[in-house]
């Protein structure tokens, strides 16, 4: 419950300059890449919740017998439900059930190349990969300006910031130089 400071602000703008990734409608914060990407980490998480419930549950062998066979389940090993019982005259067999579809891992890649777009990074540039068709330094060096095209906004917004904390420091040189004359400056 204290005033720290009693003065009268003088100047026309706030003594702080702000850069955000992305906008937001409201409030001062922007909404970064971690923000932006929470979704697609969720749905991540998910999935592979779902691969290693999989893995546990599935991933086990089987074994087929005929129930006529008289196999005391004992004798294989502990795990629940390892012998599945048929009425059939033929001998047992293992079966090991596929854990995961195929397109699952064909899920996790689209999740991988979904947070690569959102962020505005191309497959290649996310892989570190030279694409095929790109033979000379010339060809690869339009490329890599394309690409950096997707960041243009950001990097205006960057280039904006640090000219306004440039002016702001400037701002405050001058403000000290016009209360003490020995400062050294150019003012």
């Amino acid at each position: 419950n204290a005033t720290l400071i009693d003065d009268e602000y003088t100047s026309e703008r706030f003594p702080f300059a702000r850069l955000t990734q992305m906008p937001v409608p409201m409030g001062i914060r922007g909404q970064s890449i971690a923000h932006q990407l929470r979704p697609i980490q969720l749905s991540l998480n998910n999935l592979l919740l779902d691969f290693q419930d999989a893995v546990h549950s599935l991933a086990r062998p089987k074994i087929i017998a005929p129930r006529q066979g008289g196999i005391d389940k004992g004798h294989f090993d502990d795990q629940v439900a390892p012998i599945i019982e048929y009425d059939h005259p033929y001998a047992p067999e293992v079966w090991t059930p596929s854990t995961l579809p195929p397109d699952a891992y064909k899920m996790m890649q689209d999740h991988s190349q979904w947070a690569d777009q959102v962020c505005g990074i191309s497959a290649y540039r996310s892989e570190g990969i030279v694409p095929t068709n790109l033979k000379s330094g010339k060809a690869q060096e339009v490329a890599n300006d394309t690409q950096d095209g997707r960041f243009l906004i950001s990097s205006r917004k960057r280039e904006a910031f640090v000219m306004e904390v440039i002016d702001l420091i400037v701002e405050k040189a001058e403000e000290g130089a016009k209360r003490r004359k020995d400062y050294a400056s150019r003012f």
